[in-house]
Parts: structure tokens; C-alpha cells; sequence
């Protein structure tokens, strides 16, 4: 049964392919109980479709945005097999082409500001449950559920375009409003050598607004518009491994298979 759960979580972490979600980590055992805290590191690739079917962004089939997110968690294990936990962090947030004045000025060749969209570091926070419902020998079952919030990310371009009354200068503003993601998922979960393999099948949505403001120098307001967006998929797959680095101490690598592929790793330590 091990070399079977070994062979089984090879397959999944090797096959998966490139949300602002945080790292879900193993199934508690059935006899581990207290508080336990965690520091991490997460990268987090997503592509966005609008809410709205036939919806088009800008003019545009889509939006893909990376994330580098630091989080810190406070949890407890209680009863058997069950822990919830808080936390929260700050993320980057960064997106090519993404500006309409950008894409116009290129196609007629005028002088524009070729920067990608980028924000630093902005707060976000996490909470979730996870629990064991079957304790086998070599096999354990169980579930999770996560939720998580970010804020607004924003950044702005400057370039140059006609707007009908001669060339002038143009600011364009972009945000991205990121109002929740939520995940939920089974997790099968076996030990080898010290070490926790777990992994399973996951649901999820992500849902956030995106607007841009055209403002040009002499003219003023030119155009403002905003769209919902969601996260392209909906079914994926997440699989890790807990390594046992001292009795209280544990180290945590984990990939989340969504729209593009996430990935994160967590040290862990409980009281």
C-alpha cells in the first residue's frame, strides 16, 4: 500500500501543469492536539475570464496575474483529526499587457510607457477547517474547506495619444479589486518514512473587479470602465509533503493545481 501511495503522489505532483490561495496542508492525525503556528511563502499564477459569458476584457480573451504572497497562521487541533486556523500576510501582484492606452499606442507607433501592471506588498487574510473522516492503517480520508480575502491592487501608465484635438499626454489607472476566492476539497493523506504525503481533488471560484480610468492631460476624463472577472477553472488538485523536521517542528511543500499551478512552502511549529 505505501509503494502504491508513493507511486500515486509521484504521478500527481509530476503531471501537474502551470488564485491568490494560501496553502492547505495535511490532515492532523488523530492523537495531535494543541496550537500550532506556521510562516510561508506561496506562488500563485492565475488566469481570469469576465463573469459575464461573451463578456470580452477590453477587448481582450482574458487576464493572467502572478503572485508572491508571504502569510502567517494561528491554528488549533482539536478533536480527533480536526484543526482550524486563521491567518494573513501581504502579496505582490504583477500582469502583462493589461493597459488599453498601452496596446493602442503600440499599434500606431507612438511614444508610450511600457511598463507591466505591478503593486507591492498588500494585506490579505485566510481562514479554514480540515478534518479526518476515516483513520485507516496505511490510509487516512478527510476533508477541508478554505477561505480567503485580499484588498485592491492598483498602478498607473503614461503615454501619448491623439484623443481628437492633437497628441497629449495620457494617464491610464488600473485596479484590481480581489474580492474572495474559496476552496474546498477530499484530501488522502499516508506516512512514509516520517514523512505525511497527502493529496486529492479540489473545487474552487475566485471573483474580483477590474477598472480602468483614461484621463488625458488638456481634455480631462476620456473613459472609465470596469468588468467582474472570475477564475478561468473551477476543478483541479492539490498534493504535498509534510517533512518531520523535530517532534514539534515541520516543514510543508505543496502544489495547487487551478487555472495555472501554485505553489508554496510553510514551516510549521506546535505547542
Amino acid at each position: 500500500m505505501r509503494k502504491l501511495l508513493v507511486l500515486a503522489s509521484a504521478v500527481l505532483l509530476a503531471t501537474i501543469t502551470p488564485g491568490f490561495a494560501a496553502p492547505v496542508g495535511p490532515l492532523a492525525t488523530m492523537d495531535d492536539k494543541g496550537l500550532f503556528y506556521g510562516v510561508g511563502y506561496s506562488y500563485v499564477d492565475t488566469d481570469w475570464e469576465p463573469e459575464t459569458e461573451g463578456a470580452n476584457f477590453y477587448s481582450a480573451g482574458g487576464l493572467e496575474t502572478q503572485q508572491h504572497q508571504l502569510q502567517l497562521h494561528l491554528g488549533l487541533k482539536f478533536a480527533k483529526g480536526w484543526r482550524v486556523y486563521v491567518g494573513g500576510g501581504f502579496s505582490t501582484l504583477d500582469a502583462e499587457h493589461i493597459y488599453r492606452t498601452t496596446d493602442a499606442d503600440a499599434e500606431i507607433s507612438t511614444d508610450f510607457n511600457p511598463d507591466d501592471f505591478e503593486d507591492d506588498f498588500t494585506p490579505y487574510g485566510t481562514a479554514g477547517v480540515s478534518g479526518v473522516l476515516y483513520d485507516g492503517r496505511t490510509l487516512d480520508v478527510g476533508v477541508f474547506a478554505q477561505v480567503n480575502y485580499q484588498s485592491e491592487y492598483e498602478d498607473e501608465v503614461f503615454s501619448t495619444a491623439d484623443l481628437g484635438s492633437g497628441s497629449e499626454s495620457v494617464r491610464e489607472e488600473f485596479k484590481l479589486e480581489m474580492e474572495w476566492d474559496g476552496i474546498a476539497g477530499l484530501l488522502f493523506q499516508g506516512e512514509l518514512e516520517g514523512a505525511f504525503l497527502y493529496g486529492g481533488p479540489i473545487i474552487y471560484t475566485s471573483e474580483a473587479t477590474v477598472k480602468s480610468i483614461v484621463t488625458g492631460q488638456s481634455s480631462g476624463l476620456v473613459d472609465n470602465q470596469s468588468i467582474d472577472i472570475e477564475e478561468s477553472e473551477s476543478v483541479g488538485a492539490v498534493a504535498g509533503i509534510r517533512w518531520m523536521l523535530k517532534d514539534d517542528v515541520s516543514l510543508d511543500l505543496e502544489l495547487q493545481k487551478r487555472s495555472q499551478l501554485n505553489a508554496g512552502l510553510t514551516l510549521n511549529k506546535s505547542f
